[in-house]
């Protein structure tokens, strides 16, 4: 929470714009400190964190997260051991795609 408040009470010319949080645990602490620069979350400063879906924790701010399927990842993840057990071959690669959720 101090980080983020002594980041903002800055000029406007000299603060930033946006917030990068690339751990869920800390959003509140951020959201904390952006309110106690006295600013707002969503209208003066954007923030934007990764998230572990779907466990997104809830937040007393406006933040877009940028979430992760844990569920999708670990059934990928045991999909790809049973293939492995069951051919003998590592299958090769796969993709999974991110969800973008705005919140207030």
């Amino acid at each position: 929470k101090h980080y983020v408040q002594l980041l903002l009470v800055r000029p406007v010319q000299q603060r930033p714009d946006s917030l990068i949080v690339t751990d869920d645990n800390l959003v509140e602490f951020a959201v904390a400190g952006v309110r106690a620069a006295g600013l707002t979350p969503g209208a003066d400063l954007t923030i934007v964190s990764l998230a572990n879906a779907p466990a997104i924790p809830p937040v007393n701010g406006d933040v877009t997260w940028i979430a992760i399927d844990n569920t999708t990842l670990f059934d990928a993840c045991l999909d790809c051991l049973n293939a492995t057990r069951r051919d003998g071959v590592i299958p090769p690669p796969a993709t999974m795609s991110l969800t973008v959720t705005e919140t207030a």
